[in-house]
């Protein structure tokens, strides 16, 4: 007997938090796609149903605690099976690699600790490209292939079935891209049909089936679909599956055969969106760098003064942060209102870490030598973890009182040379001043400068005021 093809069914809900569409709105269609999911999951033996994005989860604990419960319960069951392993499907060509880190970090951390599972294979179905990088973050982060959708067949030619996924780095991941896209939406036979033939020659092939976009998931009508087919194609092998089964399935057929190997970018699908919407982009650039500096002057203050680290506040303005990079909201694919809420959350993580920083340096600095009198200290920390040669411009203030000051600043007993600059005002007096100085600190040092103002003798009276005509 002919051995039959097997074809792994992945049941999902693509479910975008955010597009034409609020947060608000995601939330609330969140709990609508898992009660359904749930229901169907419960109802149907044998029947899986696949969703990752722990930020979803995280909502639904927050909001219906007793689905969240049934939900845990049917997991441990093996039939809703926790993919992906993210905090949610971001862009990949905007954020740093810190960033795609943390997307893994939180969200297999909150799988781990609410569900005792760990996803092995990553997706971004809805993505509009890939950087090079991303597949050695995703080797870094212990997964062990990938699934997307975009770019699609029509914009850049692939190998059909898994390939190997490979950077400069030398670091590599399994990957498939899925033809077919993420939705069937209510057509499974018919994409079954137009697709099928171009995988002729993959020895195990994969379908996502569901509603989505803005979630969905299984419904009864496509079941019914599915059942009909199973019936009408003997010769295939349909499995409820996941994504790690069809990855453990897919690689076992090949038999030590070598996989092709895709050495470029993943690249691409919607430039015009990368564009649109700068302040988003401005915005998100600047929260990343500012939560990752705090998270580092943090460690410093924990480490050298025995703070408390405030893990929680941090946590919180990285998921401000990785929020505002799903792949609708960074790129600029969204509604003008989603614009709004993004630039709202990221001005609130920024304000959460503007006052994190500040109370953080003072209570690290708290018990250093008292300044001379009249001397101003300035404490300049490098937070990184490379030596910063450069210059730094710093802003002062000198006197409260009408009186010429002048600027020498000292570190210990050695003078070091400045250039004085625009300050930030537009007074005449010289209460505030700014200056330019070069800098050279090693990885987490800290450099105390201290700064005298004394009276510029030159100018000790206050110029008389011209008589007016």
């Amino acid at each position: 007997m002919e051995k039959r093809k097997p074809l792994h069914i992945i049941c999902n809900a693509h479910l975008d938090p955010v597009w034409l569409w609020h947060w608000e709105d995601g939330l609330t269609e969140t709990l609508s796609t898992f009660r359904v999911a749930a229901e169907f999951c419960e109802s149907n033996k044998g029947f899986v149903f696949n969703h990752n994005e722990a930020v979803l989860y995280h909502w639904v604990e927050e909001n219906d605690p007793v689905l969240f419960k049934r939900i845990q319960k049917l997991v441990k069951a093996g039939s809703w099976h926790i993919a992906g392993g993210a905090w949610l499907q971001p862009d990949v060509n905007i954020p740093n690699g810190e960033s795609h880190i943390r997307q893994y970090l939180y969200g297999l951390n909150y799988f781990k600790d609410k569900f005792g599972v760990r996803p092995r294979v990553a997706y971004n179905f809805d993505t509009f490209g890939h950087g090079e990088g991303f597949a050695q973050v995703l080797d870094g982060c212990g997964m062990n292939g990938y699934i997307f959708c975009r770019p699609s067949v029509a914009q850049m030619d692939l190998p059909v079935g898994l390939f190997e996924w490979k950077d400069r780095s030398g670091n590599s991941i399994t990957a498939r891209r899925s033809d077919d896209h993420y939705l069937t939406n209510n057509e499974f036979t018919k994409y079954c049909d137009d697709w099928m033939p171009r995988w002729e020659g993959e020895p195990v092939s994969m379908i996502l089936w569901g509603l989505g976009n803005h979630g969905g998931g299984p419904s009864k009508e496509e079941y019914k679909q599915i059942r009909q087919y199973i019936k009408d194609h003997p010769q295939i092998e349909v499995i409820e599956s996941t994504p790690e089964l069809f990855f453990s399935e897919a690689k076992k057929a090949l038999k030590g055969k070598k996989l092709p190997v895709v050495k470029e970018e993943l690249q691409n699908c919607f430039p015009g969106c990368y564009t649109s919407m700068s302040r988003i982009k401005r915005a998100h650039r600047e929260t990343e760098s500012l939560v990752k500096s705090v998270e580092r002057i943090c460690t410093l203050a924990w480490w050298f003064a025995g703070e408390k680290y405030p893990a929680e506040t941090i946590e919180n303005a990285w998921r401000d942060v990785m929020f505002s990079e799903f792949h609708d909201i960074l790129p600029g694919s969204s509604a003008p209102q989603v614009e709004a809420d993004s630039l709202r959350q990221l001005s609130s993580a920024r304000e959460s870490m503007s006052r994190l920083r500040l109370k953080t340096i003072l209570r690290m600095f708290r018990n250093e030598k008292k300044a001379d009198g009249g001397d101003v200290p300035i404490f300049v920390a490098n937070p990184h973890a490379f030596r910063y040669k450069g210059v730094m411009e710093l802003e002062l203030h000198t006197d409260y009182v009408w009186r010429p000051r002048g600027v020498e600043l000292y570190v210990g007993k050695k003078k070091i040379p400045h250039q004085r600059i625009e300050p930030g005002h537009n007074m005449p007096q010289d209460w505030r001043q700014r200056v330019a100085i070069n800098v050279d600190l090693a990885p987490w040092e800290v450099l105390r400068i201290d700064i005298k103002c004394p009276l510029n003798k030159a100018m000790t009276q206050r110029p008389k005021l011209p008589k007016l005509p």
